[in-house]
């Protein structure tokens, strides 16, 4: 299910694929003026190809942050909070951003890693 800019919560599954430790968007969630969203992501990634690494290496995050709007500059409100990490390669990362009027989950892989992710975003929003 897509995200649409309504009351209430919103889920949706996203995929993305890595090749490097370039941070790359997993999902870009809008955030209407004058409101707040609570994001909860559980993301999980799992190396497919590349010369480093090991076959297999995987990594899987919980994460939830908050977010607002005020007169078009989104805001997170707090610190982004980490409920689970667990990664076979330390430099891989899952987080939570802002940038302009929206929220921004995103993912790193690294170098010569081919890392497919996977997510499930819910967005609970309020105006």
């Amino acid at each position: 299910m897509a995200y649409s800019p309504s009351h209430g919560s919103h889920r949706s599954s996203q995929s993305v694929t890595t090749t490097d430790a370039t941070v790359t968007t997993l999902k870009t969630i809008p955030i209407k003026l004058a409101s707040v969203i609570r994001i909860v992501a559980r993301v999980t990634g799992i190396r497919t190809a590349g010369s480093a690494g090991t076959a297999g290496d995987a990594a899987g995050y919980w994460i939830t942050a908050t977010a607002k709007n005020v007169s078009g500059t989104a805001a997170l409100v707090g610190a982004v909070a980490v409920l689970s990490a667990s990664e076979d390669q330390v430099g891989w990362n899952c987080t939570i951003s802002v940038t302009g009027a929206t929220a921004l989950v995103t993912v790193a892989g690294a170098a010569s890693n081919d890392v497919t992710w996977n997510g499930l975003i819910e967005v609970i929003e309020n105006i």
